[in-house]
């Protein structure tokens, strides 16, 4: 039972530091992947897909495309709808729109790739795009190129199928043509994120405040946020240190109730052994003698426990990682770090002989005739 207690504590800091590392791992490479020369502009309050923000339009597209370190715009429609197939009706949380013009150059810049059929042509109307789990899952029958779907009444032909990028939103949305949306959603001039791809060598943070200040001038107001990855990923990086900290925090309270455990066990198995004791003091076994049994035998529990809970903690985080990629989160890879395993091991060890240590003083105090006449 107390080497239980140990594996648990043990188990649960692997477990919980090993996933919360794969899911800043995933975030990292998601965000270097988009590339470090990228700006989004946004409305105020704007919080990513399916957030009900207004403020950007058409217009500031136009403004940001006359910047001369510009290479390249595009702007999103995002769209929450029913979409039906076959006869089943689903509802998807993220319908994209976006222009269809100099798609293939924008995709190729950001690493999107399409594993059947082609993307949207320039001009192209009444097609769509699918994340891959979209095609594939979340429809009884699996879509494929050249079938057709519904959305709001109108018939879409699928033209391509996205490569499985290993998260959820991207794998589950569908890809519509800009005009398309705008028709069907009565949204003339609505524009709910700008994606800007900047010129190679240009200063970004430079680049980001000519940004604010051409929009600033042409809107006469401030209702929009400019933004770059690394901003981003810094935002998320400091929420994800809280999730650590709090994880660390909880896997730490496991290791001392498991050293709270090893303490009371050995407590007792002193009490238990009091007889043997006075025996080893009666054939000439020094107080430092009697503490040596009782810290190795502490250590070695503390020592099992910690490789049976790095053991467990592996599966535990792996398995989580099978799972998260079962569920649309492939994205989410577990590396197990070496260092860390030996780490909570030889902390197991140490937490186990550190809780002995009182009881063992206890034992090498005991009076020889006390502890044979016990």
């Amino acid at each position: 039972l107390t080497i239980i207690g140990i594996l648990i504590g043990i188990g649960a800091i692997v477990a919980l530091i090993s996933i919360s590392q794969g899911l800043q791992n995933a975030i990292t490479e998601q965000f270097q992947n988009m590339g470090s020369n990228r700006i989004y502009v946004s409305p105020k309050g704007f919080t990513g897909p399916g957030s009900s923000t207004e403020g950007l339009t058409k217009k500031d597209v136009d403004v940001i495309k006359n910047i001369g370190e510009v290479d390249w715009v595009n702007s999103y429609i995002f769209i929450s709808d029913e979409v039906e197939f076959s006869r089943e009706k689903q509802f998807i949380q993220q319908i994209v729109a976006f222009p269809t013009e100099g798609l293939a150059k924008k995709y190729q810049d950001t690493g999107i790739t399409i594993a059947q059929g082609r993307i949207l042509a320039n001009g192209e109307k009444k097609a769509a795009l699918l994340g891959y789990r979209i095609a594939k899952d979340k429809f009884k029958k699996e879509i494929r190129i050249n079938n057709r779907i519904t959305i709001k009444g109108e018939k879409f032909t699928v033209v391509g199928i996205l490569s499985e990028m290993g998260n959820s939103d991207d794998d589950n949305m569908v890809v519509i043509p800009e005009e398309d949306a705008r028709i069907l959603y009565e949204k003339p001039e609505q524009v709910d994120m700008i994606e800007v791809k900047l010129k190679e060598g240009v200063d970004i943070p430079f680049v980001s405040e000519k940004i604010k200040e051409r929009l600033k001038r042409a809107r006469n107001d401030e209702n929009f946020q400019v933004n770059t990855p690394q901003q981003i990923l810094e935002q998320i990086g400091s929420l994800l240190g809280i999730v650590q900290v709090i994880l660390g925090g909880i896997a730490a309270i496991s290791i001392v109730v498991g050293g709270i455990g090893i303490s009371n066990s050995m407590y007792t198995n002193v009490l238990e052994r009091t007889k043997e004791v006075g025996i080893m003091k009666s054939i000439g076994a020094k107080n430092s003698d009697i503490m040596m049994v009782f810290l190795v035998e502490s250590g070695l529990i503390g020592f099992i426990g910690g490789i049976t809970g790095a053991i467990l903690g592996t599966i535990t985080a792996e398995l989580t990682g099978v799972i998260a990629k079962a569920q649309g989160f492939g994205l989410l890879k577990i590396m197990i770090d070496w260092k860390l395993l030996v780490f909570v091991v030889l902390f197991a060890a140490i937490i186990g002989m550190v809780a002995e240590v009182f009881p063992a003083r206890q034992a090498a105090k005991l009076k020889t005739a006390d502890s044979l006449r016990y």
